[in-house]
């Protein structure tokens, strides 16, 4: 079963690469196409500015989960590496419910600010003003997501059902799966 879950994983790493990848190509033309028209013009739209921000928002909520699963957050590592492998995987799993728990305050203060301003627009392009708050709780909510997954896997490599270097989805995406006599880890 966790076999399945890392799958599912990678189908929406690459999913959330995409959408990351729209949102920062789309910052790049629209503050593009702003700086050529104003100069050449001298006007410049006025909605450039919010939505490029918009934008930004979406593209660091959404990829947060995702280089929280990879492991791509910077991180203090000078004592970290000094532990055994067993001591590791349970300073991540410590960090993991602590992500955890952040995740879901975040998912939660997302969702009431967006809930504030269900009535209000951003000035600029007359959209909703919860478009902005969402990204906070539906960002929030991928990291939940992501947190939990990591939890199940530290767990499954503590009890020993699966090795501390399995379960990486950097290595598997490297070398072929390996077929087990019990079936899939649970």
């Amino acid at each position: 079963m966790f076999n399945k879950a890392t799958k599912l994983i990678k189908g929406s790493n690459k999913a959330i690469e995409i959408i990351g990848n729209v949102c920062v190509w789309g910052m790049f033309f629209i503050v593009l196409l702003n700086t050529l028209i104003r100069m050449f013009t001298g006007n410049s739209f006025s909605w450039a500015e919010e939505i490029s921000k918009l934008l930004m928002v979406w593209m660091a909520m959404l990829t947060t989960g995702l280089l929280l699963c990879e492991g791509g957050h910077v991180a203090l590592t000078f004592l970290f590496e000094k532990l055994n492998k067993k001591a590791q995987v349970v300073a991540l799993l410590i960090f993991d419910i602590l992500t955890l728990v952040f995740s879901l305050l975040l998912m939660e203060s997302g969702n009431l600010y967006a809930w504030d301003n269900i009535n209000a627009v951003l000035p600029a392009s007359n959209l909703p003003r919860d478009v902005l708050y969402l990204a906070l709780g539906i960002g929030g909510l991928m990291m939940a997501f992501y947190s939990i997954y990591l939890i199940w896997k530290r767990v499954l490599q503590l009890k020993g059902s699966i090795s501390y270097e399995e379960g990486d989805l950097e290595e598997e995406t490297e070398k072929p799966q390996k077929k087990e006599k019990g079936g899939d880890p649970e």
